[in-house]
């Protein structure tokens, strides 16, 4: 039950964004993308 409402909510919030920016479907796709490397590379570099 949480979990669904958490996953609502998230969808809720990216396609907000998605508007909010006017991005495409792929932009979108490419931006999460983006956001993640980043959060590795940082995440490798204060654990290693």
């Amino acid at each position: 039950m949480v979990l669904m409402r958490l996953i609502k909510a998230d969808k809720r919030l990216s396609e907000r964004i998605q508007r909010k920016l006017n991005l495409s479907n792929y932009q979108m796709l490419c931006l999460s993308w983006a956001i993640v490397l980043v959060m590795g590379i940082a995440i490798a570099i204060l654990f290693f």
